[in-house]
């Protein structure tokens, strides 16, 4: 992706406060991104949209059972995020 087609998606992502952006706390001049709560709200659609594509995919590389397990460790993979602090 170019540099600033990523700079505009950034920046639209926090314009709807999907994402927002911190300094680092060793390098001020340099920032990274996070989900705010709203993001943090998306992932179980995300998480069912690429279920989704996964089922109807025919290219798709992965099993029903694969899929399914995904599926049930949704709730993991928010938790894991949320307990890693967003970053």
């Amino acid at each position: 992706v170019a540099t600033n087609v990523l700079s505009d998606r950034l920046k639209m992502l926090e314009s709807f406060q999907i994402i927002e952006s911190k300094p680092y706390p060793k390098i001020r001049t340099m920032k990274y991104y996070a989900l705010t709560d709203k993001g943090l709200a998306l992932i179980p659609t995300l998480i069912e949209l690429w279920a989704w594509g996964a089922q109807y995919d025919p290219k798709s590389a992965i099993s029903e059972e694969e899929l399914q397990s995904r599926l049930d460790r949704k709730q993991e993979i928010i938790e894991a995020y949320i307990n890693k602090g967003g970053e």
